[in-house]
Order: C-alpha cells, then structure tokens, then sequence
C-alpha cells in the first residue's frame, strides 16, 4: 500500500519522486519528482522503490535554501558597483592592516531535550518528526489546532535517541499549517522520581520558520527545529495523594446516577453547506474569506458529530462555485484518520455539487 512520503519510479521512464498527497480514494497519487516539478499520476502508473534500493543508493536531498544576494550584487545594482573579490591571503596569514581574524568555534552541540524537527521528503514535501534527545522513554500526543480548534492526530512512544514520524506537510499550504501541540511524559523504567507532563504549542511564521533551520539532533539531517521546553505552555504540577474528602467526592461522581449523561445529538445525513442554509451565518453581505470559514467550521462540527454519533456516512451539498469549498473540504477529509473513504455523491440528485463520506 503506497503512503504519503513514499518514494516511487513511473512505469514508463527512470524518472523517481516522492509521494505527496494521495487522491481519489487513493486510485491518484499527487507525485513530486526530484527537484523539477509535480504531478498527479494513476497508481498503476509507479512502482514503489523497495526500502533497501533507497538505503544501498540514496535519494537526491532538497535542494538548500538560496542566500539572499549581496548589496550592490544583484541585477538591478549600478555597473560597476560591485566589489571585486579580494585576492586570497596566504595560508595562516591575514591581509595586511585588517584586524586579525577570530579562531573558528565548533559548532555547540545540541542541549538534551525533546525536539520538534521538519525535514524535506522531496521539495515541498515536509516530514513532521519528534525527536527525542533523551536517555528515556517519552509517552507523547500530537494534535494540530486551526482556529481556535483542536484535532488530536497520533500517540505513541519515542525511544531515547529516536524519532518518529507524526505528519506530513505541504510548503506550498505554509499559509495554513495549524499549530502544532504536544504533550509528552518522559518515562525510565523503575525511576526513582516522577515526571510531569509538558504541554507544548508551535506555531510556524515565516519570520522565524526559516531561521530555525539547522541540523537537527539525533536525525542528524538538516531541517528546522523546534525544542520543545522553549514553547512550553503547560508543566502539569505533581498532584499529591487524596486526602479522604477528595475520595469520597470521587466515589460519589463515579456513582450512576450522580449526573445525566449527556448525548451529542447526530447531525442530518445531508448538510448543506451553502451560505443561506446555515444557522449562525450573519445578515448582509460577508467576505469570500469569512463564508469560507464559517462554511468550514459547520463541515467540522458536523463531521465531528458524526463520529462521535457512530455514523456510517455523511453526505456535504458544498456546491460548484469556484471549487474553493469543495477543495478545502476534500482536502481535510484526506488528512483524516477517521474517514474510510470520500467520493463524489450522487450525482443524478447532486450533480457534482457534493462529497459522500463514509466513516471507518
């Protein structure tokens, strides 16, 4: 089965690539081909490359970023403005009348901790990872919160000195990558003291993405990085023992009985995602990019509701317009753990105004 991150060869040349996205039920997969260009093509259409090939040949790296150019270097400076190179000096000596130069530094080595590293499968193609730069086990959540909204994603444990995987990521959607939350615990088998558990929130802009970059722990590949203890939002205090008060209110909420239980009422099967049929949208005229946003949020809870409701399937009437909608819905469905699959629905009744989901 062909994944996301995947390295492929096309049936009909040498050409190789990474997979970036998978589509249409997973019939097209949206390949990058090394550092040209991408496109979508039939599953039957590659091959994948056996891990051992990659591992005994190697795949081409990203390409570095481009240093931004010298003042008085570029094409639009005067002629003749920029500064010839200066001859070379002698080994171990300094041109003469300048100040001698520093010893170089060794780079400092990396502090211990736990670390948030990307780093590029192809050359848009970025792999989400948690290192973990410790001599213990770390119990770790990752979610993703867009909006004001939370998404938990995956779980799992990082082995000292280790790293995992937790997404993938688009440069091209830099726009509109969700903060990144973690929670971790770290662990050592018969310890003798407790740890508490770190909540930590990043959030990518641009004006500091591109400076983290440097070679990340562990990994020991260049990428940006992220340790954690510097976005640290929460340290979850140790909690001590319960006294006998706190006991008994326990034992008296975990009665049945002691509160109603709530149910999350299931949405309709089909929910019409234009602008006039939802219940919160404001009177009078509103922007393109808040429609799309009220539009998205009444997807979300609706969907969300539907898992929670045990739902074998949703259908969402999005529309045609300019397809803005409907991309940005199928879109989320495809980075959804909970969706089986997504098609599009009934098109005798819908024509190709609307997206059948249908829920593992």
């Amino acid at each position: 089965m062909i994944q996301v991150g995947d390295r492929v060869r096309l049936m009909s040349g040498r050409e190789e690539g990474t997979v970036t996205r998978v589509l249409e039920n997973g019939e097209v997969l949206e390949v990058a081909i090394d550092g040209e260009f991408t496109i979508p093509l039939r599953r039957s259409d590659v091959v994948p490359i056996a891990a051992e090939e990659v591992k005994a040949f190697g795949i081409r790296s990203a390409p570095p970023p481009v240093a931004p150019p010298k003042p008085g270097s570029g094409p639009g400076a005067p002629k003749g403005a920029a500064t010839p190179p200066t001859p070379a000096a002698p080994r171990g000596t300094a041109p003469k009348g300048s100040p001698p130069a520093p010893a170089d530094k060794p780079a400092a080595p990396p502090a211990f901790g736990v670390y948030l590293v990307l780093t590029h499968q192809a050359e848009e193609l970025l792999a989400v990872q948690i290192v973990n730069f410790t001599d213990d086990d770390v119990l770790f959540t990752y979610g993703e919160e867009k909006q004001d909204r939370y998404l938990g994603r995956k779980n799992g444990v990082a082995a000292p000195r280790a790293a995992v995987v937790l997404a993938h990521l688009h440069m091209r959607d830099f726009e509109q990558w969700p903060a990144v939350v973690v929670q971790y615990l770290p662990h050592r088998a018969e310890a003798p003291q407790l740890h508490a558990l770190e909540t930590a929130r990043v959030r990518f802009k641009a004006n500091t993405f591109y400076n983290s970059r440097a070679t990340a722990p562990v990994v020991r590949q260049e990428g940006y990085v992220f340790r954690l203890a510097e976005h640290r939002l929460v340290s979850a205090p140790l909690l001590p023992a319960p006294t006998a008060d706190a006991a008994r209110i326990a034992e008296r909420l975990n009665t049945p009985g002691a509160a109603p239980a709530v149910k999350l009422a299931p949405p309709p099967h089909e929910v019409d995602l234009h602008l006039d049929k939802l219940a919160d949208a404001p009177a009078g005229e509103v922007s393109n990019a808040e429609a799309l946003r009220l539009q998205m949020a009444t997807f979300q809870d609706a969907l969300d509701r539907a898992v929670a409701s045990s739902m074998h399937e949703i259908v969402f009437i999005h529309g045609l317009g300019n397809g803005t909608l409907k991309k940005e819905i199928q879109r989320a469905l495809s980075r959804d753990a909970r969706i089986k699959f997504f098609e599009e629905a009934q098109k005798e009744k819908f024509g190709f105004g609307a997206t059948r989901v249908r829920l593992k």
